[in-house]
């Protein structure tokens, strides 16, 4: 935290004399990461707090995103009251869309374990492909999806349509998601069980955090700007 604190200082020492702070690139990722390292600590306890229930995961997993996404956003956020307001929020909506991640997760593994099972086999060959392939469809998918629904007051429909849209779209910005998922479960996996207590505590926000960055940028390109751009119809005000 020493390192992180000397880099928060040090950009809000150059913001008194006069220079901005980071708007863009690899600087202003960890300029808010310094900034508000210890919200995101908070944020990875609420979102464990509020999914052990297991069907409010989804919800969670939004109001973590709309949380992260403000501070990726603006600069700044409420991490309790805009964490549970969004939580509420999305509670009900974002079913559908965890019913469709849970079921594709499960497709895989259950995909992979058959490939294990018949391991040397031109069918195990296949079937872990197919499982590994569908895991990282989901996880990019899902990404794209549940940041979007954290950013959109739009219904399920329109979240997957343009989740999709974007999935088609931003390939490099996909890889870079599944590297992302990739990397968090190999540690989560290679270091277990001591790999929980920083999972418990900042691995998940942090993950979630460099996700929403990743993903913010094309999102406000492609589907926020053109839509509060676009000129008014006549008639309105």
């Amino acid at each position: 935290m020493g390192a992180l604190q000397r880099i928060a200082d040090r950009y809000r020492n150059r913001e008194g004399h006069g220079e901005p702070f980071p708007t863009h690139g690899a600087k202003r990722f960890f300029a808010l990461l310094s900034s508000h390292f210890w919200k995101l600590i908070t944020l990875n306890l609420l979102f464990v707090l509020f999914s052990l229930p297991i069907v409010t995961l989804p919800a969670a997993l939004i109001g973590l995103n709309r949380v992260l996404l403000l501070i990726i956003r603006e600069g700044h956020c409420f991490v309790w009251q805009d964490f549970f307001e969004e939580f509420k929020r999305s509670f009900l909506r974002s079913l559908p869309l965890g019913l469709i991640s849970g079921a594709g997760l499960f497709a895989a593994y259950y995909l992979i374990s058959l490939g294990l099972s018949n391991a040397g086999s031109v069918f195990g060959m296949m079937f872990c492909a197919l499982g590994l392939f569908l895991t990282a469809f989901i996880l990019q998918w899902g990404s794209w999806a549940f940041a979007l629904m954290a950013l959109l007051d739009a219904d399920n429909r329109t979240v997957l349509k343009n989740a999709w849209a974007l999935m088609r779209t931003e390939s490099k910005r996909g890889l870079a998601l599944i590297g992302v998922h990739s990397v968090s479960l190999a540690l989560l996996l290679l270091l277990f069980p001591i790999s929980v207590i920083p999972f418990a505590l900042i691995f998940i926000a942090f993950t979630q955090y460099l996700l929403c960055f990743i993903i913010y940028t094309p999102v406000n390109e492609r589907i926020l700007e053109p839509y509060y751009n676009q000129p008014k119809r006549e008639g309105t005000t």
